[in-house]
């Protein structure tokens, strides 16, 4: 079989860029060929493994599927399919379709931080103009504790100076992780009933590893962002929704540093979103037992979580 390359060039630096390419990987290789995909963010993903597959750190060797990525984005093509194309034109190979990895190994393995069942919630993004405002984000952290989850916060290294004035006094009753590595963050998705973000890299791991995600954004529709995942979009559905950052569309340079859009969308709306998707939490015990994880395949209508760091969880996509 032949051996090829495929990497996501300098204007794809996201997280979620990396997330999305793995799906042109595994399609790639369901043609008969081995794919090293050359991914800058490697790290995060260790638990995802496809016939034909190897993930590399980043190189720029073979097929740069981030080309064209502004006409990608105003077009409103699906960014997976979209990194499939593009490497089908760089490799000079016949169109093929995406595939969801094959196998998601969903074992945890750093011991427990919290109670559960706990809501794991990524507030912040790279790009300001993305977030939901940040009394909202407060706001549905007490929803949900009036609920009965606990809550736990992630962010960068450089979110940390932003907790503050995201949830005021930091209640004690919440748990905050920052800077946390690949590996971890991995963990403390997985352990999660849901996990809340924006159209961040954190939503697109979650989604990946078929933990029950819900993202809010405006800028993007659906189907551009969340192919092949079961992401619940909760989305403003006013009139400039899904502009694209195209002035044509609507959008404006105010819309850089926050999005009015997504002032709309109360944390009531997004907390009653909870219920759709989360999964039944299903007690662990340390002294071997196992609940399952992520659904038993792609499209899957549920499955069951163990709350939060639980051991021995393993549950393959095949």
């Amino acid at each position: 079989m032949d051996t090829v390359g495929i990497y996501l060039g300098s204007t794809t630096t996201g997280l979620g860029d990396s997330i999305c390419g793995v799906y042109a990987a595994c399609g790639l290789a369901n043609t008969g060929r081995l794919v090293n995909y050359y991914c800058r963010n490697d790290g995060w993903l260790t638990r995802v493994s496809h016939p034909g597959v190897t993930v590399l750190p980043q190189k720029e060797i073979g097929a740069d599927m981030g080309v064209n990525y502004d006409f990608q984005r105003k077009t409103g093509s699906e960014r997976k399919q979209w990194y499939a194309d593009m490497a089908a034109a760089g490799l000079n190979i016949p169109r093929f379709p995406i595939a969801v990895p094959a196998k998601i190994d969903t074992t945890v393995h750093i011991p427990r931080t919290t109670d559960l069942p706990y809501v794991l919630i990524a507030p912040y993004s790279h790009w300001a103009g993305r977030e939901w405002p940040a009394n909202h984000w407060r706001r549905l952290a007490e929803i949900l504790r009036s609920q009965g989850y606990n809550v736990a916060a992630v962010g960068t290294a450089a979110d940390q100076s932003r907790i503050s004035e995201t949830f005021g006094s930091l209640p004690k009753w919440m748990k905050f992780f920052f800077g946390m590595g690949a590996d971890f963050m991995t963990d403390l998705i997985l352990g999660a009933s849901c996990v809340i973000g924006n159209d961040s890299g954190i939503a697109h791991v979650a989604g990946l590893l078929w933990v029950p995600t819900i993202a809010i954004h405006s800028h993007l529709s659906p189907s551009i962002l969340w192919g092949h995942t079961q992401i619940l979009p909760i989305v403003p559905g006013t009139a400039c929704q899904f502009c694209n950052w195209d002035y044509a569309k609507g959008f404006t340079s105010t819309c850089n540093t926050q999005c009015t859009e997504l002032a709309g969308i109360s944390p009531h709306r997004v907390a009653a979103a909870v219920a759709e998707v989360v999964r039944p939490i299903t007690t662990v015990t340390g002294s071997g037992g196992s609940g399952s994880g992520a659904p038993e395949g792609p499209g899957a209508g549920s499955g069951s979580g163990s709350g939060i760091l639980a051991p021995k969880r393993v549950s393959p996509l095949t």
